[in-house]
């Protein structure tokens, strides 16, 4: 029977508990309600809540804005290279 030992935790794991210690602690300091109004919708939410929500969603979308953004440069570049190989290869045919 192997016993409890400290040896067995890894560093992730540490970083990972002094997370969980943290954000409950952000949690149960923020539990009052707010009122959020958006057009004619009012919603109810604890703030932390809305908090996390709010980060997640900026999160998410500088992620998605930011690698759709490098994905149509790359496809503009690439149609240029392609169009260049393109008008090379004509010219050399029609000689």
């Amino acid at each position: 029977m192997s016993r409890f030992s400290l040896k067995n935790i890894s560093f992730s794991q540490i970083l990972g508990i002094i997370a969980l210690v943290l954000l409950i602690t952000f949690v149960m300091q923020n539990l009052s309600n707010v009122s959020v109004k958006f057009i004619r919708w009012t919603f109810d939410i604890p703030i932390f809540l809305l908090i996390i929500i709010v980060f997640f969603v900026g999160f998410y979308t500088s992620i998605f804005t930011g690698s759709g953004l490098e994905k149509f440069f790359k496809k503009k570049e690439t149609y240029e290279v392609d169009l260049k190989k393109i008008s090379e290869n004509a010219k050399n045919t029609e000689k």
